[in-house]
């Protein structure tokens, strides 16, 4: 179920690409230099980076209120009202998210969002961009920056939800919204349950967890029980 919805949001997101990689482009021009008057070229821009070697300018960044990835030098987005709705009325993340050309740039994009705008939507959107990152490249540092973004989500936004979108036929122009709670797609995430092989993997990325002893230990060491039966969270 929770692929069909993310595919169906993915497709409400494809109309707004054309304006988002204009968007980028904006964006790109807005950090430029110089302009050379030979080629036309446009020099000492911004790009969006396209590999996964993950550095971080502070030790939280992307978690829970910290807004040091705004002050990053590297984050291309950090002079970029990410929060504010776009030309269609809504976020111009998803915009942004959509255009984005690697996870890292997601990284970027949703912890200038967190940072904009704490809130459960984009932690949880930092910890999936940083996960997509760790499938990539294996590295640790990505893989412990992920655990602390989806141990943020159940800290402290335990409660909060993300609403799906998708197209409600044959009225195509309203908008079904179909909520599910952030911690719900973390513990998703999370690990990989056999039982449960249609709910992951989330856009190919691997689980952090493979045994189900070791998630619960996990878990147990954040202050969580998981209540395999219905598929939910609880704090101790």
């Amino acid at each position: 179920m929770k692929n069909i919805l993310k595919q169906r949001a993915q497709n409400t997101q494809s109309n707004v690409i054309k304006a988002a990689l204009l968007s980028v482009s904006l964006l790109l021009v807005s950090a430029c230099g110089e302009v050379d008057s030979t080629d036309g070229k446009v020099l000492n821009n911004t790009s969006l980076p396209v590999d996964s070697v993950l550095t971080l300018f502070c030790p939280d960044a992307g978690i829970g209120a910290e807004p040091c990835i705004l002050n990053d030098p590297d984050n291309p987005y950090a002079n970029t009202p990410v929060t504010q709705p776009d030309q269609n009325g809504d976020a111009f993340k998803w915009a942004l998210d959509a255009a984005a050309p690697s996870n890292k740039a997601r990284f970027y994009l949703w912890a200038t969002a967190q940072a904009m705008n704490p809130r459960g939507e984009n932690q949880y959107h930092v910890a999936l961009a940083l996960q997509g990152i760790h499938t990539e490249s294996g590295s640790a540092l990505s893989r412990e920056q992920s655990l602390k973004a989806y141990r943020s989500v159940l800290d402290n936004y335990y409660d909060d939800v993300w609403f799906f979108k998708f197209p409600a036929p044959p009225i195509t122009p309203t908008l079904f919204l179909w909520p599910k709670q952030v911690r719900l797609l973390t513990v998703d995430n999370l690990w990989d349950d056999p039982a449960d092989a249609a709910d992951f993997p989330e856009a190919g990325f691997d689980p952090f967890f493979t045994s189900e002893l070791e998630f619960l230990q996990a878990l147990g060491e954040w202050g969580y029980t998981y209540e395999k039966d219905i598929g939910d969270v609880f704090r101790n």
